[in-house]
């Protein structure tokens, strides 16, 4: 088996320890596993023939956007590519001919009600059609964002999450969820039973 009997645009021959990757991968039948391998192995393909191959179907989560976009880039139609709310237009914007056109800034997040909802707004579109996709491609902060906002069920039933540079996975969650206190916002002394500050906390060790 070759790159080339799997995605094809990689070509013929495998770098060394990639095919020893996978098929340490695909032989595994634990839950959990951690890979480390050097920088210039193409860990990429390594987590991708392993989806594919594997047939499960699977979410790979990236740390920084470049990441994803190499992802995309290298993969193209093989993944279902989802990204955050600016990277959209907004469909009912457009229509109103505004300038300020992104997703990130329709009048549906002040509660006004938009005829694109279920369908024709590329972004709740995406995330719709990625019910049918076997590989779905995002990124920590998206992944977080779709738990939030009750979304993570539109991806379908998964079995497999690959967390690329997953060391990142706890600070990208930290920053996600964490709370910040400018010293302009405290007074001291201060009762810290006062203090109303709520948690939520993610599980990200399941993609289902």
């Amino acid at each position: 088996m070759t790159p080339n009997d799997i995605y094809p645009q990689f070509g013929p021959s495998w770098r060394p320890g990639q095919y020893e990757a996978i098929t340490r991968l695909l032989d595994y039948s634990g839950r959990h596993i951690v890979l480390s391998l050097p920088v210039g192995v193409g860990k990429s393909l390594v987590a991708l023939s392993y989806a594919k191959l594997s047939g499960l179907r699977s979410v790979v989560l990236t740390s920084t956007r470049a990441l994803q976009d190499q992802y995309a880039k290298e993969f193209g139609e093989a993944v279902h590519d989802i990204r955050g709310l600016r990277n959209y237009p907004c469909s009912l914007l457009l229509d109103r001919g505004s300038r300020d056109t992104t997703c990130d800034l329709g009048p549906c997040h002040d509660s006004e009600e938009c005829v694109y909802r279920n369908g024709g707004c590329d972004y709740y579109d995406r995330i719709e059609g990625a019910r049918d996709a076997q590989i779905v491609l995002t990124n920590y902060s998206m992944y977080y964002t779709l738990k939030e906002a009750g979304l993570l069920h539109k991806l379908g039933k998964r079995e497999l999450l690959i967390c690329d540079e997953a060391h990142d996975a706890a600070a990208r969650l930290g920053s996600y969820v964490g709370v910040g206190l400018n010293p302009r916002e405290v007074r001291f002394p201060f009762n810290a039973d006062q203090l109303d500050i709520g948690f939520h906390y993610i599980k990200v060790s399941d993609a289902k």
